[in-house]
C-alpha cells in the first residue's frame, strides 16, 4: 500500500533516549494530515478468503522542533469493510500504526509496532471457528550517517 511506503520513508529520523520537554518555549509544531478512501485487498490467513473492500485512512504527521531537538510523530489509521471470495462473507478491516521519534543524532536503531485486524462479521457460504485474523508486525529502522534501512523484524499472526 502506498501509505506504508510513505510511512517507512518518514521513519528516517534519528532518535535519542532523552525525554521531550513540552515546556520549552521555543517549540514549533507543524502538523500535516491526509484523509482518503483507499482500496484494500487482503488474503485472510485464517479463512483463505481474498477480502477486498474500501477503508477510510487518516495519516497524521507532526513535527515539533525546539532549540536542541526534533520530535517527529506519525499515526496511520485505516477502518473499512469488505467481502471475501469465495465465501462471500462480510469482513471488517482495521489497521493502525503509531510512531514517535525524538532526535539530535545521525545514527540510530528503532522498532515500530503495527497491528492489522481482519474480522469476519458474517458466515458467508461456509463458517468456521477461529476466522478472525490478528497480525502484529515489528519493523526495525536503522539509520547510519543519515541513510535509512527498513526491515520487517518479526510478524505474529493469530486466528481467533
Amino acid at each position: 500500500m502506498a501509505a506504508a511506503a510513505v510511512f517507512a520513508a518518514l521513519m528516517s529520523m534519528p532518535t535519542v533516549a532523552r525525554a521531550w520537554d513540552d515546556r520549552d518555549p521555543n517549540n514549533v509544531t507543524r502538523t500535516k494530515q491526509v484523509q482518503q478512501d483507499v482500496f484494500f485487498d487482503e488474503i485472510s490467513s485464517c479463512t483463505k478468503d481474498d477480502v477486498t473492500g474500501t477503508a477510510h485512512e487518516v495519516f497524521t504527521e507532526e513535527t515539533t522542533t525546539s532549540t536542541k531537538m526534533t520530535r517527529f510523530r506519525t499515526s496511520d489509521n485505516e477502518n473499512g469493510k469488505g467481502q471475501g471470495k469465495p465465501s462471500l462473507a462480510q469482513y471488517q478491516f482495521s489497521e493502525f500504526s503509531q510512531h514517535e521519534t525524538i532526535t539530535t543524532a545521525k545514527n540510530f536503531t528503532d522498532v515500530m509496532d503495527m497491528r492489522r485486524h481482519l474480522i469476519r462479521t458474517s458466515g458467508g457460504s461456509f463458517s468456521q471457528k477461529n476466522d478472525d485474523e490478528f497480525i502484529r508486525e515489528f519493523t526495525r529502522t536503522t539509520v547510519r550517517n543519515g541513510e535509512p534501512s527498513v526491515t520487517v523484524e518479526k510478524t505474529q499472526m493469530e486466528c481467533k
